[in-house]
Parts: C-alpha cells; sequence; structure tokens
C-alpha cells in the first residue's frame, strides 16, 4: 500500500493535490498547522484514498516530537514537502533574524527531522520519492524582499542536492 505524506497539505497547492492523487489503496497522511476548514475540506470531497491528518506546528518542538513519534507507526513510501510560512513581502532592512529563523524551522528543519525519522525504511524500499517544492526564486536573479523566503528555498535545494548525492545508491528519488 502507497503511503504518502504532504507537509502543507492544508495549503491551495497541498488540496489540490489531495484531489489529484487520490485514488484507492493508498494512505495520505496530511500535515496541517493552523488551517480550521482543512478537516471539512477532507470531509467534503469523497475521496477514496484513506486520509490520516496530522496537526502539529513545526515551530514546537514538542510538537514535533509527538508527530515523528506517530509516523514513526507508517512506512512512508513518499514525502511531498509544501510546508512553509506565509510569505511576507519586507525589505532586507526590516526583517529581523527571527523572521529567517521562523521560515526555517517551519520548511527546513522539520524537512530534516522528517527524512530522518523515515529514511532508513525508505533506503530498504524501492522507489521512495521525496519532492521538495521549490520556488522560480532559485532560478537567475531572485526578487528583491524576500530574503528570508529566498535563503530558505536556497537552503532546501541544498539540501535536496546533498541527498541525492548520499544517496544516489539506494533507489531514493530527490
Amino acid at each position: 500500500m502507497n503511503k504518502i505524506l504532504i507537509t502543507g497539505a492544508s495549503s491551495a497547492i497541498g488540496k489540490d493535490l489531495i484531489l489529484k492523487i487520490d485514488k484507492k489503496n493508498q494512505i495520505i497522511l496530511a500535515h496541517y498547522s493552523k488551517s480550521k476548514n482543512f478537516l471539512s475540506f477532507i470531509k467534503k470531497n469523497k475521496l477514496k484514498s484513506k486520509i490520516v491528518p496530522f496537526k502539529c506546528n513545526f515551530e514546537k518542538k514538542n510538537e514535533i516530537n509527538i508527530f515523528l513519534n506517530k509516523l514513526n507507526k507508517y512506512k512512508i513510501n513518499s514525502i511531498i514537502h509544501l510546508a512553509s510560512d506565509n510569505l511576507k513581502i519586507k525589505r532586507f532592512s526590516e526583517l529581523k533574524y527571527s523572521d529567517y529563523r521562523k521560515q526555517f524551522d517551519i520548511s527546513l528543519k522539520s524537512i530534516i527531522e522528517i527524512i530522518q525519522n523515515q529514511i532508513n525504511f525508505m533506503s530498504e524500499n524501492k522507489n521512495s520519492k521525496v519532492i521538495f517544492v521549490l520556488s522560480s526564486v532559485v532560478k537567475g536573479l531572485p526578487p528583491p524582499y524576500m530574503s528570508n523566503y529566498v535563503s530558505l528555498k536556497y537552503a532546501l535545494s541544498g539540501l535536496m542536492k546533498s541527498l541525492v548525492s548520499e544517496y544516489k545508491n539506494k533507489d531514493i528519488s530527490f
């Protein structure tokens, strides 16, 4: 049975993705953080997949630990990483280090911990996949007033490339 973890599943991209990949004999572990209407979205749509919603604020260490312990019950085949803070357009001079840290905790730190939690199983399982949703900001000259977001996306790109190199012989696609 295919088991897919989608972080940030309550986002517009996440919801659309769930509808597009929905099929029988599949479990979708759907992470969300603060969305009040995500559970009603799941109930409203007659989905063929078994949807297991996981509420977790990736900024909170205790919630991440609980989330990772719950994930241990599943042997995930694929991870689609969408989790991100809301984008705020600000000049570099107006940003604080805490703005960067929040982006990095929600997106980079969370995927590192999730992959570390699941990598042994994924290495043993044929055709595992980890999909990082990046952005066009990592191509060419990035747009202004988004340095915390752009920095995060480059960090995710660097992590992805490092994982490709390290796990190239393990049948995991990054």
